[in-house]
């Protein structure tokens, strides 16, 4: 598994647009190929409560049944 440099946002932005637009389950393993993980922030236009904690190896997404539509933000 590769693992990005904290805060390496053109990787980040390179798988972003891979992701986006698959289901989430292809999302979370593209994303684990590159050393990311995957946090669900917003389910079917509801969002979801999470941590404050930050993590760059982390991408928050927007899903609506089950399929990517944006990738949100880094942490």
């Amino acid at each position: 598994m590769h693992t990005p440099p904290n805060n390496d946002l053109a990787a980040a932005a390179g798988v972003a647009k891979q992701m986006t637009g698959t289901m989430l389950s292809t999302a979370q393993r593209l994303a684990k190929q590159a050393g990311y993980s995957v946090r669900v922030v917003e389910q079917d236009g509801q969002q979801l409560m999470v941590t404050m904690d930050w993590d760059p190896n982390r991408l928050n997404v927007r899903c609506r049944e089950h399929q990517v539509v944006a990738v949100e933000s880094i942490g």
